[in-house]
């Protein structure tokens, strides 16, 4: 398992299921709200693509710059860059030969789910306690179907960003 971690911090609950990559704070969604962008060439607009089934082609652990998961959809081929900035601490576990996303989960609240459990174990917290983690910072989990998971600790609201790449 590889981790990143920079200062500790906290957070609360509410669980973003995600097949589609929809950004929510507050309780308002993408359309209501900046969120998350996709950034195509210099225009930026709200994003919902479904990123079940990408491949996890690779990750950058940056302690500057954050995240970067690099995807890959075969059905299109075509690749793009998952950034996240402002990461806390960082956890990535069962990098293998073949990494497939099953669903990429954010949450901005303690949550009983399972994936937040596994995200908390995964990056170290205490999913009970939580008194390590600052109100307002969001926790983002990228469960695999096969292969390496991701738990994040984002600072204040996750603003990701899927860049396509060019190749």
């Amino acid at each position: 398992m590889g981790t990143m971690e920079a200062p500790r911090s906290t957070w609360t609950e509410d669980t973003i299921m995600a097949k589609e990559i929809y950004m929510f704070t507050n309780g308002r969604s993408v359309s209501e709200n900046r969120g998350f962008r996709q950034v195509i060439g210099q225009r930026c607009e709200p994003m919902s693509i479904d990123i079940h089934d990408f491949q996890l082609a690779g990750i950058r652990l940056d302690p500057v710059s954050g995240v970067t998961v690099s995807l890959f959809d075969e059905s299109s081929q075509a690749s793009y860059d998952l950034i996240f900035g402002r990461v806390r601490k960082a956890s990535i576990d069962g990098f293998s030969s073949q990494n497939v996303v099953l669903d990429l989960k954010v949450f901005n609240r303690k949550d009983d789910s399972f994936e937040f459990q596994r995200c908390c174990f995964l990056l170290g917290l205490d999913p009970v306690a939580a008194r390590e983690i600052v109100d307002g910072d969001t926790l983002v989990f990228i469960e695999a179907s096969v292969g390496a998971e991701i738990a994040l600790l984002v600072e204040g609201t996750w603003e990701g960003r899927l860049i396509p790449v060019k190749s």
